[in-house]
């Protein structure tokens, strides 16, 4: 039987749902100019009702949505009539091996890594579309030759005649099947007694270096494929597969003929009928894993970046707020003092002039408390004090300013380093900024207890509440104080329930905690 390629013409329908008009637009470009026809919609309700309208070839499916995400998505359109063998690709910013193994389960096909690249998505689109043809070919030969062989039957009479039309079926069906699984990019293994490889796809080989013949002939065992640390769990998951559980796809590591180490995703089934063998499906994950390093590294340069530029903006601060205070102040101060000498001099003589000179001392009073404002807001002299007292008079102070009530409480030790004292003054000053803009409350709550490994912080409103899930991305409130905790290692957890008020929960290491 000839071969056809693996990679057809750009042909068929693609539905595509994404909620980010950015990303939606881009999937779309790349998808028209490789020649699919393209429906985009943006949440999980819209495919299925695009899906009811008419079937597509192949769905592209991003995991985070509104109302409904990708997860929900593919399992309910996988229970739709006549849509189980749809395949569906993931496409999705979140990386993590949970994610990945979800999203098989919840009947995806294939998992694309956002940032997305054209040629990965163009090759694994074509890839899937293929096999969706060569399934759909496979069924239709299938029922062409089971009514070739009905026929047979009602013809013939000898069971040699029957027989011999039932190996020639088998055997196109075989290859068909054979070919299906070279098809893939995914490595495929059919494993027996002794965890020995009896047969693999052409992936398989290339992934681990091994030669068809040195398999066929029973030279190669599965257990010298894995890394020894990986013995155990791999004896733990063939017992339990004995014993008819059901096993998730898990990481382990691998060996190539040549010794070098590289990460996979195993998944592994019982055949039908069999005790002592099975199939297992492995997916190189070196680039995904060398990705993931990166975006770490990209990570923890990022928090330094912030951490370092948060204590250059304090440090600047602190050196105006001090210019205003020492300089300022006393040149404000000296001026003061002659205007008033003037007054008294020449008061008398002039009362026009002493009206005049009694103008200019009220508007040097009133430059001086703009400047000790100016000067308090950039660096509070109470921070100097410890983080307490600055914390009692940034309450104090937003109650006299606002009318809202304003309760403080401080536990434990007083004594924390200027760096974590002034974010955490930053970030309740930013808490308290949103109360008086956003929450509309009469109360405002704040405890702060500094114990022996941990701070611990809260702010708590009695004010008009969220949904914390509809926040928006550019809600650079919560946006800053995140990167204020992460900075220093710190977690910020939100607890708010529309008409019911909204709690900060806050906390961060007493030492620094290395990446």
């Amino acid at each position: 039987m000839t071969q056809t390629s693996a990679v057809p013409n750009p042909s068929g329908t693609i539905l595509l749902a994404d909620d980010s008009p950015l990303d939606r637009h881009l999937l779309v470009r790349l998808l028209e100019r490789w020649g699919y026809t393209v429906l985009a919609v943006n949440d999980g309700a819209a495919v299925l009702a695009a899906v009811a309208q008419g079937r597509p070839d192949l769905v592209l499916l991003d995991i985070c949505m509104p109302d409904m995400d990708g997860y929900e998505t593919c399992a309910r359109l996988k229970a739709e009539p006549g849509c189980a063998d749809i395949p569906v690709i993931f496409i999705s910013a979140a990386s993590a091996v949970e994610d990945r193994v979800k999203a098989f389960a919840s009947g995806g096909v294939d998992y694309i890594a956002k940032p997305i690249k054209s040629e990965e998505v163009q090759a694994r689109i074509a890839t899937h579309l293929t096999l969706q043809a060569l399934r759909r070919d496979l069924e239709e030969r299938v029922r062409e030759r089971t009514a070739e062989l009905e026929a047979a039957n009602r013809r013939l009479s000898a069971e040699v005649a029957e027989r011999r039309q039932a190996e020639v079926a088998l055997q196109e069906r075989n290859a068909l099947i054979h070919y299906l699984v070279d098809a893939n990019i995914i490595g495929v293994m059919f494993w027996g007694r002794d965890n020995h490889v009896i047969d693999a796809n052409t992936a398989f080989l290339e992934l681990f270096g091994l030669r068809r013949e040195d398999v066929l002939a029973g030279e190669v065992s599965w257990e010298r494929l894995v890394a020894p640390e990986c013995h155990e769990t791999t004896r733990r998951a063939r017992a339990a597969m004995a014993a008819g559980q059901a096993i998730l796809p898990y990481e382990k590591t691998c060996l190539r003929v040549d010794g070098t180490r590289f990460p996979v995703l195993v998944g592994s089934a019982r055949l039908d009928g069999e005790v002592e063998r099975g199939v297992s499906f492995v997916l190189d994950l070196t680039e995904t894993k060398r990705m993931e390093q990166e975006l770490r590294e990209s990570s923890q340069r990022l928090r330094e970046l912030a951490a370092h530029w948060g204590e250059a903006v304090e440090e600047e601060r602190k050196r105006i707020a001090r210019e205003l205070h020492d300089e300022q102040g006393s040149l404000l101060t000296a001026l003061k003092m002659d205007v008033s000498l003037l007054r008294r001099d020449l008061g008398e003589v002039s009362p026009d002039i002493g009206r005049r000179l009694e103008t200019i001392q009220k508007l040097l009073d009133d430059t001086v408390g703009v400047m000790r404002q100016v000067a308090s807001q950039l660096r509070p002299a109470m921070l100097n004090l410890g983080i307490v007292p600055a914390l009692e008079w940034l309450t104090d102070d937003f109650r006299q300013r606002t009318g809202i009530v304003c309760t403080f409480g401080a536990s434990g030790e007083e004594s924390l380093d200027d760096g974590r004292a002034t974010a955490l003054f930053r970030i309740v000053q930013e808490s308290l900024t949103n109360v008086m803009r956003h929450a509309g409350a009469s109360a405002v709550t704040v405890r702060f207890h500094l114990g022996d490994q941990q701070v611990e912080l809260s702010i708590a409103d009695d004010g008009k509440g969220f949904d914390p899930s509809l926040v928006r991305p550019n809600s650079f409130g919560l946006v800053g104080m995140g990167e204020r905790l992460e900075a220093l290692g710190g977690t910020l957890r939100i607890h708010s329930v529309p008409g019911r008020g909204t709690t900060l929960y806050i906390t961060i290491p007493r030492e620094d905690v290395a990446p």
